[in-house]
């Protein structure tokens, strides 16, 4: 089963379905967990980083990158979307 589609992530399910919209976004490796999405670069070797999508209050969000320590605030989940694809390669 999809992780988009997995009943025990219905709290995760609008970071889901907006990471997955997006095509590079949607290379990555998802986790949910603790109201987070991460994007890992690589499962097998998590080293090389991993993108989060963190909600805030006021439907914000914080992007935050753990290859370079970058981290942004965005006003809507679509920005946050393209934020974070803003930092990859």
């Amino acid at each position: 089963m999809p992780l988009v589609g997995h009943s025990e992530l219905a709290h995760a399910r609008p970071l889901l379905n907006a990471a997955h919209s997006d095509e590079r976004l949607r290379e990555l490796f998802p986790y949910a967990g603790h109201g987070a999405l991460r994007l890992y670069r690589d499962v097998r070797d998590t080293s090389l980083g991993e993108l989060r999508l963190v909600p805030l209050p006021g439907r914000r969000f914080r992007v935050e990158v753990t290859w370079n320590g970058s981290a942004a605030e965005a006003d809507s989940l679509q920005e946050a979307v393209r934020t974070a694809r803003s930092y990859l390669p």
